[in-house]
């Protein structure tokens, strides 16, 4: 009897070590696929994200759970146990930070696959998050005080922002641009400075715009926060194009403006870029030095396509005014010289 319970207590190891290898090959290859299969019910995309997450360490977690079992059936000192526990617990400490940052940079995802862009601030913020809490976490679990830990870090800390003002203002900077939403990663910006463009990225340090021309203007953080910037995409993407135009004047100003209106929709219905559904308009501003003045505006879909409209709409409003023979009118200087002007004097005395 005594030789079958040593038997058995040898035996109970292996057993819970395989038992829990194999009940979690069973979760990770069938119960968890068929949970994941169901959660395409839903319409929130982010259950399937977390369950991925899970999915990869429940298995792991019932191996350690089996030989954190398994540990208790053998004989060994207690000096060795307490080590092979913080050893199990470290790791599971790790597995769980893991899926966290598995998670956020799924939701991350999930959120620029909606055609979000987001910045990578918070990508790098969420990794340094995720680093202190797993180390603080693992000190406390191998009973190592944390308050002296934290004491020393507020010392130091203080030491490194005397020395890295620039940076962490910067750092802040960055933060407050995101967290105010009045520039977002694929937004159209222009500076008061002057420089244009669409922004790529924010980082920990700098705004990286890319203008037009393909060229990178990378701008400090704390820069960009203090300048006054105009977002052409927010509120909203589409914007308006005012177009300058005159005619002489002996013009028909009704007919000037049915053609020019005409023109305008036909722009914006055939040309990439217009807003459909937009009706032109045309107002009448000032009598100009050579001719009556009216702006003509526009509806196009986002800042770029500005150049390409008002290209097409140039070229065509200039063909039908030559069809239509209405005159565009250019400045005509008149300048008088010394000698044409002492003629014209004396011509008026002696008509006087």
């Amino acid at each position: 009897m005594h030789e079958y319970l040593r038997d058995l207590q040898m035996i109970s190891p292996v057993f819970f070590l395989l038992a829990g290898f194999l009940l979690g090959i069973f979760l990770q290859k069938i119960v968890i696929p068929r949970i994941q299969r169901a959660s395409v019910k839903f319409k929130w995309e982010g259950y399937s994200i977390i369950l991925e997450s899970f999915s990869k360490v429940v298995a792991f977690w019932v191996v350690l759970g089996s030989i954190l079992l398994t540990i208790s059936y053998i004989e060994i000192s207690k000096p060795v146990l307490v080590l092979i526990d913080r050893i199990l617990r470290i790791l599971f400490l790790i597995s769980v930070i893991t899926i966290f940052v598995k998670i956020a940079f799924g939701l991350i995802g999930l959120y620029t696959k909606k055609g979000k862009a987001l910045a990578s601030i918070f990508t790098n913020v969420t990794i340094l998050i995720a680093f202190i809490v797993g180390i603080l976490m693992i000190l406390q679990t191998c009973e190592i005080p944390i308050t002296p830990v934290l004491t020393a870090l507020g010392v130091g800390g203080l030491a490194v922002a005397l020395a890295l003002q620039d940076t962490l203002s910067n750092i802040f900077a960055g933060l407050h641009i995101i967290a105010s939403k009045g520039i977002r990663p694929g937004d159209f910006i222009k500076l008061d400075t002057g420089q244009e463009g669409y922004v790529i990225d924010v980082t920990w340090r700098n705004t990286i715009v890319r203008e037009l021309s393909n060229n990178m203007v990378i701008i400090p953080n704390a820069k960009l926060a203090s300048n006054i910037i105009t977002n052409y995409y927010q509120p909203d993407k589409e914007m308006s194009l005012i177009v300058p135009v005159r005619v002489s004047y002996d013009s028909d100003l009704d007919r000037v403006e049915k053609i020019t209106y005409e023109v305008g929709k036909e722009i914006l219905q055939t040309i990439t870029g217009g807003v459909t559904t937009y009706e032109p308009r045309v107002y009448y501003s000032t009598f100009g030095e050579s001719g009556i003045e009216f702006r003509v505006i526009l509806r196009i879909q986002e800042y770029s396509n500005q150049f390409l409209i008002k290209h097409e709409f140039i070229k065509k409003l200039f063909k039908r005014y030559k069809q239509e023979g209405i005159k565009i009118p250019f400045p005509v200087i008149t300048v008088y010289t010394k000698n044409d002007f002492q003629q014209e004097l004396e011509l008026a005395k002696t008509l006087g």
